[in-house]
């Protein structure tokens, strides 16, 4: 009996040993290609521009050298790097590293919306945090870290001109409303470029 547990107790470290190793080892066959370190990317990156001086998305900074003239692919009057703000949510084309800089390959910017404000509706709770925007009949929460131009955060949380036309780039959220990233008042000639 003495000897029938020890040589069970030897098959288990035997068989412990052996499963260690061989997962240590990657398993059988051709082992597991690994990443040289790091992080990087070459695609897409859609986020709120937040800096200048090449164009900064979601904390990289794109040079924008090898794109012609700084162009960007729009049709809402948005047709160069110059043009655009700090919030403006972009796409940028290109290729980024670990270093948080990166190349863009190519700059697109579309408006999410861009009409006139049917509907203000302030912050419920009294506090002013935010302010919530009927835009052609879509709901879109402004707040503090919303860059707005043409206009001032005071001055929505007022309740705006119904009158006001505005531009909106803003992230769709999982209810159907937006959330702004920026935010202008704009002429309402421009509403139907």
């Amino acid at each position: 009996m003495k000897r029938h547990f020890c040589n069970r107790v030897i098959g288990l470290a035997a068989g412990t040993v052996v499963f260690g190793a061989i997962s240590a080892c990657g398993g059988a066959g051709g082992g597991l290609d690994v990443a040289d370190g790091g992080i990087r990317g070459t695609g897409s990156s859609v986020g709120p521009v937040s800096g200048f001086g090449s164009v900064f998305v979601n904390g990289v900074e794109f040079s924008t050298d090898d794109i012609p003239n700084r162009e960007v692919e729009s049709n809402d009057g948005i047709t160069a790097e110059g043009l655009l703000s700090e919030g403006m949510i972009l796409r940028v084309e290109g290729e980024w590293f670990d270093d948080g800089e990166g190349t863009a390959e190519k700059l697109s910017y579309d408006d999410t919306l861009r009409g006139p404000v049917d509907l203000v509706t302030a912050d419920p709770s009294g506090a002013g945090e935010f302010v919530t925007l009927s835009v052609m009949g879509q709901s879109v929460r402004v707040d503090r870290q919303t860059v707005v131009r043409g206009t001032t955060y005071a001055t929505l949380l007022g309740e705006p001109s119904i009158t006001d036309h505005v531009r909106v780039s803003a992230w769709r959220q999982a209810d159907g409303s937006y959330r702004a990233g920026y935010i202008e008042v704009i002429n309402p000639d421009l509403t139907s470029i």
